[in-house]
């Protein structure tokens, strides 16, 4: 009989400790797959806020690049409906574009309205006609936004100028480009980096990958004169 009781309690207990070691298992097993679905969806949470954040800032940057777009494509047109008439001279001018009076004092300049077309200038009883061209309209609509507006000068009193090279880094003397006279013109484009009244800066910024880069500016003569002869008596 007491054997019998042995048995009993040892078959007691034995189930016990399978019930206790599949319970813990299982609670384990649980803890284990809560910790996992938890992490994951805290990772999943946490790509969805990078997206978002990441589409924010992109969204960002295409608005802030279609405002700039479109900044420089509306004043690129306006300039090129411009342009500049320069009086060089030491004398006082008057005279007629398109049977429109206009004066200028010695050394000054005025910038117009200036559509595309033939246009005639009257001075000194004497009559010039020019055309003034948009070349960016022979080329397609999206290169034709994009070209960048070249500066248009009314010149009435035939006077001469000089496009002017720079190079800014180190490049073979074959890069940089000869100056340009430009004589006896009433009328003349030119893309130029600076115009008129700018001066080229003591450095210049080089695209990377490059080791050098060549800009220009348009110079009166009488400018251009007094900053070479500054130039030799630097030397």
């Amino acid at each position: 009989m007491q054997a019998q009781i042995r048995l009993f309690l040892f078959y007691k207990k034995s189930c016990y400790l399978k019930t206790y070691y599949y319970s813990t298992g299982v609670v384990r097993y649980h803890q284990m797959t809560n910790l996992l679905f938890t992490t994951l969806q805290k990772m999943i949470e946490g790509i969805k806020d990078w997206l978002k954040d990441l589409g924010m800032k992109l969204l960002f940057y295409v608005v802030v690049a279609v405002i700039c777009l479109i900044v420089f494509i509306g004043w690129n047109m306006f300039q090129k409906g411009k342009a500049l008439i320069d009086n060089p001279t030491d004398q006082a001018i008057t005279f007629t574009l398109n049977d429109k009076e206009y004066s200028l004092e010695p050394h000054t300049s005025k910038e117009i309205s200036l559509k595309d077309g033939d246009h005639k200038l009257v001075i000194d009883d004497k009559e010039f006609a020019f055309t003034k061209w948009d070349q960016s309209k022979d080329k397609s609509v999206i290169d034709g936004l994009l070209t960048t507006a070249s500066l248009a000068i009314v010149n009435p009193t035939l006077s001469d100028y000089v496009i002017a090279y720079q190079m800014y880094g180190h490049g073979p003397d074959s890069a940089w480009p000869e100056d340009k006279p430009i004589t006896g013109q009433v009328y003349f484009e030119a893309k130029v980096t600076f115009d008129l009244d700018e001066e080229f800066p003591d450095s210049f910024s080089v695209s990377k990958g490059r080791l050098y880069t060549v800009i220009n500016k348009l110079y009166r003569l009488s400018d251009y004169i007094a900053e070479y002869d500054d130039e030799v008596e630097e030397d």
